[in-house]
């Protein structure tokens, strides 16, 4: 197996350890978040176009678990060889910065009701709903902009080679659909906001 080259190890580990990180926290949250926005607007949308709505939102949260999981994993591979290298350096020379090996699993991917029972906010109403969601696109789109600035970096580190290229056209894609995943999370928001309002005034 050819050796993984780059520019700088020290910061390849700390620009994959800030990749993986970001997925771990920032990840865990939109899935979660999607998880317990869909599980309650099932309780309480029921417009005659909700379920497409719904279903939507679902397919989202579900795709971005899949992502998550395997970008985990490919980012472990990669943190694990630098590491390896790191060991190397230390065994032959006066290196001791190497850094520990990464857990290959995504935080998000127990999305089960006892996991989403421990958050610490609770949707009592569809306005709540409305609002986590509202929330979660603004998290989203301050996750994909950090997310391909952290990528980009990393990349640009990276010496050519067939996994880079591999790798950068599986975040190209994903970079992608985040753009159509953000333009259905905003369409759904704002027939979201219309039942909201038709339920206030009802209620009046």
């Amino acid at each position: 197996m050819s050796t993984i080259k780059f520019k700088n190890y020290d910061e390849a580990y700390s620009q994959t350890e800030k990749v993986y990180k970001s997925i771990q926290k920032d990840g865990t949250d939109i899935v979660l978040n999607l998880k317990k926005i869909c599980d309650g607007l099932k309780e309480k949308w029921h417009g005659e176009d909700a379920p497409i709505h719904i279903n939507a939102l679902a397919n989202i949260q579900s795709n971005l678990k899949k992502y998550f999981t395997s970008s985990v994993s490919m980012i472990v591979e990669v943190s694990d060889r630098v590491v390896a290298i790191q060991k190397t350096a230390e065994a032959i020379s006066n290196y001791n910065n190497v850094g520990a090996n990464l857990k290959d699993e995504f935080d998000g991917t127990d999305d089960s009701e006892e996991a989403l029972s421990k958050r610490s906010y609770k949707l009592e109403s569809l306005k709540d709903e409305y609002d986590l969601l509202d929330n979660t696109i603004v998290d989203f789109v301050k996750f994909k902009n950090a997310y391909a600035v952290d990528f980009e970096n990393f990349f640009d580190n990276w010496e050519d080679d067939p996994r880079k290229e591999r790798i950068e056209g599986i975040f190209d894609d994903f970079i992608s659909k985040l753009d159509e995943y953000l333009q259905t999370m905003d369409s759904v928001r704002q027939e979201l906001g219309k039942a909201v309002v038709n339920a206030e005034q009802i209620l009046e």
